[in-house]
């Protein structure tokens, strides 16, 4: 979706030197790991780490201003006590249900406070000397999160009176639309309270500086840990549960306040958690793999227009309103050059480096740990032969997992055996994979990311497709034997030791998954002197809902094993992500990957996927979201309840098919949705065919989307 995807690639606050300054070929530096948080590891660049099982694991990460120099621009970004990317956080899980290992992570937000209140300046009254509402308040100071898109409350009790920020004046004042949301005016005191209620029509980042700790892929995670708060200036303390039953592999962690969780990770606030196999679980080859950790993060630095729709995400545009205190700092210098490089715009970073370089020795293997966490680029990632002293076949790569599980042959671990052969490993933004890695052949070989044919019915024309060279791998002469590899893969969990490809299926479910319905956005920063700027976009829903931290959405029972049916809506590309409930891929749109473990994949507009997956054996509120932060930012994310029992809601379809556009849209506004309407609902209901059901589907999409 074009819109999307320039909009998830210019959140990013870091920027790059021009293509003739720009450092590449680096030493690769890996992040400083954390390992059981007690001793010094054998590594390079290796610090702590957290060994013991069954034990409660205390750190501390710390939001940080960090000053970066890229060449011809130095830049202020935010990090994670210091560093891009994060440390990684690698311990083993606990070895029963009742001694699972504690990850207990306080968030230090050390950011600025973001102000989202202020009091009344001058006297406000009902009506102004003409006998005209008054529409211009003054006010101490203009809230960072006070835009000319924002509702305010001002006043308390039984003098309170929200009011529509219309436009912002560099004096201080507001023009406001009053008596809004059914309130009625009122006079305001000098010293009112004037606080911020609602920025759902402000198509920019929402409190910029709040944030939480969220580990993506992790078993029990739930919707509560997205709603934690580490406000600016403030700490957050969460406790995160890894017991026997939990995958072990590679994680990714990074803020997931709704609202700015977008810009904070595109930002560079992300790192890894890895949860490592025990003795018992992997032979020992396995066990004695040492690591390379590889983060990547998409850094862009645009200069737009005024005419650019996009123009709210990109940092050089909101430092010229102040509306993000860090680009305020930055000072920012620009190299004309490097704006017109198209490599420079975009650019993927690996561990916070432009294309660095690593050397090891012929027969040297190395377990290779990935995780994506750029805003919106698909990566198809293979190992090349980028010399003429290597050669096609002089390494040898093997997929252990995707999404932190381990991939399989059927009901049996899969043998550690099968050669890539050039095929490139897909990971959309949110996806981690590992790899073995061994060459035989001294040379020079590049990991690249490079759009694969295979892909083209799954990725259509509309997702962003890196290409580009993300590592050197510098392969030198041996000097003794070939490192030996492992022949099998570890022992999983139980539950994702079977197939559920024959399972018998509890539940079906039909879940769209797009764009709907159209909303008008109010896209102008709080400084910004011009009147309102209105453009109608779509709404980004999943089933026709936004979620803005709203109620349930849908129910299912504990370990019942449901079937969904994740068809794209309206022009686009589109991922999705469920919380704490890893599925089984039944179709794709060219067959790709079916049978295979996710956590995280796409769908585009028209097309299809059938997942099937066991529902945890834990009650709770999960997300079924997007992975893209900045629509999740937007309100792309449902809420599904895990329950002992559901007791849904019943909706008369065959009268909801005969209704009338007036009763739809009263309907849907206001009335029944914690059960999604299913395809077969539909056929049993009303007789209706899947082209039929497909239209009503659209046609409530639409009306849903249009009552917000």
């Amino acid at each position: 979706m074009g819109r999307r995807v320039s909009l998830l690639a210019l959140i990013v606050s870091l920027a790059l030197p021009s293509a003739a300054s720009r450092p590449r070929g680096e030493t690769l530096v890996q992040p400083e790991v954390w390992q059981d948080f007690r001793s010094a590891c054998p590594i390079r660049s290796c610090t702590r780490t957290l060994v013991r099982k069954g034990k409660k694991l205390t750190t501390d990460l710390n939001m940080t201003v960090l000053r970066r120099n890229y060449g011809p621009l130095e830049v202020n970004v935010r990090s994670y006590n210091g560093n891009i990317p994060g440390p990684t956080l690698s311990f083993e899980a606990g070895p029963a249900p009742t001694l699972p290992t504690i990850l207990s992570m306080t968030l230090r937000n050390e950011l600025e406070e973001t102000r989202s209140s202020t009091t009344v300046k001058n006297k406000v009254n009902v009506r102004d000397s003409f006998g005209l509402i008054e529409k211009t308040i003054t006010v101490q100071r203009v809230p960072m999160d006070v835009a000319a898109c924002v509702y305010v409350d001002v006043g308390t009790g039984a003098n309170l009176e929200t009011m529509f920020v219309q436009k912002i004046a560099s004096t201080g004042s507001f023009d406001v639309e009053r008596e809004a949301l059914g309130s009625t005016a009122k006079v305001h005191e000098v010293g009112a309270q004037v606080v911020t209620r609602n920025m759902s029509l402000c198509d920019f980042p929402k409190q910029i500086n709040h944030s939480n700790f969220y580990v993506y892929g992790m078993a029990n995670v739930t919707a509560e840990h997205v709603g934690l708060l580490a406000a600016a200036q403030g700490n957050l303390t969460t406790d995160f549960f890894f017991d026997f039953a939990h995958p072990r592999g590679t994680f990714l962690y990074h803020p997931m306040w709704m609202g700015s969780s977008g810009l904070q990770t595109g930002g560079g606030m992300a790192g890894m958690v890895v949860v490592r196999d025990s003795v018992g679980e992997a032979e020992t080859a396995f066990l004695n793999l040492r690591e390379v950790h590889l983060l990547f993060q998409q850094l862009t630095y645009r200069n737009p227009s005024e005419s650019d729709a996009n123009r709210f995400y990109d940092h050089g545009y909101l430092q010229k309103f102040n509306f993000d205190p860090l680009v305020t700092k930055w000072n920012l210098t620009f190299d004309a050059n490097a704006i017109n490089d198209p490599d420079w715009n975009d650019a993927v970073l690996t561990n916070g480096q432009f294309v660095p370089s690593l050397d090891l020795l012929a027969g040297q293997a190395r377990r290779v740990r990935m995780a994506n966490a750029c805003p919106a680029s698909v990566l198809e990632i293979s190992l090349v032969c980028n010399s003429p002293s290597c050669s096609s076949d002089g390494c040898t790569t093997f997929l252990l997992a995707l999404d932190s599980l381990y991939v399989r042959d059927g009901n049996s671990p899969r043998k550690v055996q099968t050669h890539l052969n050039g095929q490139r490993v897909t990971l959309f933004p949110g996806s981690r994979a590992d790899l073995l890695l061994q060459c035989a052949t001294p040379g020079h070989y590049v990991l690249r990311s490079q759009a694969d044919q295979a892909n083209d019915l799954l990725l259509g024309t509309t997702a962003m497709r890196k290409e580009q060279d993300l590592l050197m791998l510098n392969i030198q002469a041996g000097t003794g034997q070939a490192d030996p590899l492992p022949t099998t893969m570890p022992v999983m969990p139980d539950k994702f030791n079977i197939s559920l490809v024959e399972a018998k299926v509890s539940a079906s479910q039909l879940v769209l998954v797009g764009s709907s319905g159209s909303r008008i956005l109010r896209t102008v920063p709080p400084t910004d002197p011009v009147e309102i700027a209105e453009r109608s976009l779509p709404w980004l829903t999943i089933n026709g809902d936004l979620h803005h931290g709203g109620g349930v959405r849908h129910c299912v029972v504990k370990d019942s094993v449901q079937e969904w049916e994740i068809r794209g809506v309206g022009e686009g590309f589109f991922t999705f992500h469920l919380q704490s409930n890893y599925f089984m891929i039944l179709s794709s749109p060219a067959g790709q990957d079916v049978g295979s473990w996710r956590d995280t994949y796409a769908v585009q507009g028209g097309s299809k996927v059938v997942i099937r997956f066991k529902a945890a054996n834990i009650s709770g509120t999960f997300l079924f979201m997007s992975s893209f932060l900045s629509d999740v930012d937007q309100g792309q994310a449902v809420a599904v309840e895990i329950s002992d029992s559901c007791d849904q809601c019943k909706l008369d379809v065959k009268a909801l098919v005969n209704q009338t556009v007036g009763t739809l849209v009263q309907n849907y506004s206001t009335g029944c949705w914690p059960k999604f309407i299913t395809q077969s609902d539909i056929s049993a209901a009303a007789g209706q065919t899947s082209t039929t059901w497909l239209l009503l589907a659209a046609a409530v999409l639409a009306l849903r989307a249009s009552s917000f």
